[in-house]
């Protein structure tokens, strides 16, 4: 789900006085209404900790707080830092809608990036982007970890060099979106 405008929530206000509606993987603030979610703060935080365990110990933050979902993964990303006394400053967060290129590749050289939580697909795709454009080898280099279902879906199969490396070197707090809609039900 994208960032909602006002004018969609005061709609789907109306809608849920005379519909029911359930919200999968995602939820406006606002509504009283259902929601399906992954408990985003304990992934991002078991995620962190993964990364922290592996050596990472700058880490960078790649995804953006403009949903609900997101601030939880944010907030378990910083609580896992602080718990493991490492510092986090703010050129070390990229949202992914207002991502400059040209920044990141000076930040992930400059600050000696060891270690990258992204939220979603898109995320990774663009990081892995910028990572092959500078020689960066995952995970001998930079320590990764999505949060999202695998890639090695079907929505990436044109592109086979990308799905293996995938596959072997990046690990996931792995969400259903199809069991998410089941428990909906």
């Amino acid at each position: 789900m994208t960032t909602m405008q006002d004018s969609d929530i005061e709609l789907l206000k109306k809608i849920s006085l005379e519909v029911p509606l359930v919200f999968v993987d995602s939820y406006p603030e606002g509504i009283d209404t259902d929601y399906v979610v992954t408990d985003n703060f304990k992934g991002a935080y078991t995620g962190t900790k993964y990364l922290i365990e592996q050596g990472a110990k700058n880490i960078c933050y790649f995804g953006g707080t403009s949903l609900p979902v997101l601030e939880d993964r944010f907030s378990g990303f910083l609580k896992a830092l602080k718990d493991h006394n490492i510092n986090f400053s703010d050129d070390m967060y990229f949202s992914e809608v207002h991502t400059n290129e040209f920044v990141m590749k000076k930040v992930i050289l400059s600050k000696k990036i060891d270690g990258m939580f992204i939220v979603s697909n898109n995320g990774i795709m663009e990081i892995l982007r910028i990572l092959n454009k500078l020689n960066i080898a995952i995970p001998k280099d930079i320590k990764m970890i999505g949060f999202d279902e695998p890639l090695f879906s079907t929505e990436m199969q044109g592109d086979i060099e990308v799905v293996d490396i995938i596959k072997e070197s990046l690990p996931y707090i792995q969400q259903s979106r199809f069991e998410m809609g089941k428990k909906a039900c």
